[in-house]
């Protein structure tokens, strides 16, 4: 009886020995799992998610409290692990985030009805047929050209004048 005990153990072994090894090769060597990334969105041209940074879900370390920076459209790429390259998605150089031609299993997802509806998710999509930037987007915008006309010699004298 003891060695049908012995028996089972070593077979239970090498079956999780095997059950790892083979998990090893599919995700490390082979990169054989799917990666699943937000990427940003114009919704002018496409129907994209929408989130608003909420300070009482997300935390008021995160919100900066500032809709224009506290609000991102984005859509959802999915991508094989071996395809994708080893860059910083965000970097100007990087085609982490873009599917090229021809590219099996790479498929971007816009927000429709249905999506929101399967996932049950609270986000809204927007509709690049009837969208307008929200007023807060357009103010951000102004300030930003206000900041950007100053020349750097108004600059400088503006911080003399103030210093004085």
């Amino acid at each position: 009886m003891a060695s049908k005990g012995k028996i089972l153990f070593i077979a239970l072994v090498a079956l999780l020995a095997f059950s790892t090894l083979a998990t090893f090769y599919q995700y490390y060597v082979l990169q054989d799992y799917v990666i699943a990334a937000e990427a940003e969105c114009d919704p002018e041209t496409e129907s994209c998610f929408t989130w608003i940074c909420d300070p009482e879900v997300d935390g008021e370390e995160w919100c900066t409290g500032d809709l224009a920076e506290d609000t991102w459209y984005y859509k959802v790429m999915y991508r094989n692990a071996k395809n994708v390259p080893n860059c910083e998605p965000y970097d100007e150089d990087c085609d982490a985030l873009h599917c090229p031609e021809g590219e099996e299993g790479c498929e971007i997802e816009l927000c429709t009805p249905e999506v929101v509806e399967e996932e049950e998710m609270e986000y809204e999509c927007t509709d690049p047929d009837t969208f307008v930037w929200p007023d807060y987007f357009l103010e951000a915008e102004d300030e930003e050209e206000e900041v950007a006309a100053d020349s750097p010699e108004e600059l400088e004298a503006d911080l003399v004048t103030e210093e004085n």
